[in-house]
């Protein structure tokens, strides 16, 4: 009887989770205009789920967000990176800044590249 008990507990615990991953207890501005919250938000796969107090969820992973805020990306239309994303396409500095989705061409475009275009590119990603 105390193995079955065992082994019912054991599934119990390894039942589904309510969410693949919950960002919890964050400052929440979700980009409608609305003041600020706070609260947690739940993914499932690469979609946001539910956004709200979500007390007694669970989720596979939970990072803690007391303190920090939780926004959406941020569409960056005049960020003058043609070149340096040729150069880097991980875009590290756009990542840290948040910036989720980049506009490029505006004015001049770093596709195809040749000519003078590509001696400012060489120019743009040289270390400084």
């Amino acid at each position: 009887m105390r193995t079955v008990t065992l082994i019912a507990l054991a599934a119990l615990a390894a039942q589904a989770q309510d969410y693949d991953f919950l960002i919890a207890g964050g400052r929440i501005v979700d980009g409608t205009g609305n003041p600020s919250f706070i609260g947690d938000v739940a993914l499932n796969g690469n979609r946001v789920a539910a956004v709200g107090r979500l007390a007694g969820k669970t989720a596979r992973r939970t990072i803690n967000a007391a303190g920090l805020t939780v926004t959406p990306g941020f569409i960056d239309i005049p960020n003058h990176s043609d070149y340096t994303i040729a150069a880097d396409r991980d875009a590290p500095s756009m990542i840290r800044q948040g910036g989720t989705s980049l506009l490029f061409g505006e004015g001049e475009t770093s596709a195809p590249i040749g000519g003078q275009q590509a001696r400012h590119a060489a120019a743009a990603a040289r270390p400084r």
